[in-house]
C-alpha cells in the first residue's frame, strides 16, 4: 500500500496522540476524530476512494519485546489499513490457521468505560501461514486469526484505519 507523505503523516499523528501513558494502553480510539481531520490521511484515502468508508481510527501501541495474543477482531471489521507511525521496523503481524474456534476474552476500555470483548485462539493449536513486516502500510483482514510481535527494544505504534467491508481493493 502506498501512502504519500508518510513521514509527514507520522509526525502529525505523533503530535496528536499522548504517548506519556503508552505503557498503560495498547489500543485506543480516543483520538479518532482528530486523526480523521488529518489532510494527509484524507488525501491518501481519497486515492483509493476510501475516504467515505472509514468506520473508526485507532492507535495501537505494543511495548518492547512483547506480543499480542492470537485473536480476531470482535468489532465485526474485516479490513484495517495499518499505517506505521513509530518504531515499526522489524515488528510483524502474523496470520494463522486454527484447528479449533477461539474463546471470548475481555479487556477493560477506560475511554468507553466498559469491557470490550475479543476472540483469542489457543496458540498451540494454530499454524502460522503468513507474516508481514509493519515497516510500511498494509491493508489487512482482521476477521481471521492474527497477532502482532515486537521483538525490538522500543514501543511500536501504528494507526489502524478501520474500513467498511464494501471497499474496492486495489490490485
Amino acid at each position: 500500500m502506498g501512502i504519500n507523505d508518510l513521514n509527514q503523516l507520522q509526525q502529525q499523528v505523533l503530535n496528536i496522540i499522548d504517548t506519556s501513558d503508552w505503557e498503560t494502553w495498547n489500543l485506543s480510539y480516543k483520538w479518532s476524530d482528530q486523526l480523521f481531520q488529518n489532510n494527509i490521511l484524507i488525501k491518501n484515502l481519497r486515492q483509493y476512494n476510501w475516504h467515505n468508508k472509514v468506520k473508526s481510527i485507532g492507535i495501537f501501541a505494543l511495548t518492547p519485546d512483547s506480543d499480542f495474543p492470537i485473536h480476531h477482531d470482535s468489532t465485526g471489521d474485516k479490513y484495517s489499513l495499518n499505517i506505521p507511525i513509530q518504531n515499526c521496523n522489524n515488528t510483524y503481524t502474523l496470520f494463522y490457521e486454527s484447528e479449533i474456534p477461539p474463546s471470548e476474552q475481555y479487556r477493560y476500555d477506560p475511554v468507553k468505560n466498559h469491557r470490550q470483548s475479543y476472540w483469542q485462539y489457543d496458540s498451540s493449536r494454530c499454524k502460522e501461514i503468513a507474516r508481514i513486516e509493519m515497516s510500511r502500510p498494509h491493508l489487512i483482514d482482521v476477521s481471521g486469526p492474527h497477532n502482532v510481535i515486537n521483538p525490538t527494544n522500543k514501543t511500536r505504534i501504528i494507526m489502524l484505519v478501520r474500513l467498511s467491508t464494501d471497499i474496492e481493493i486495489p490490485q
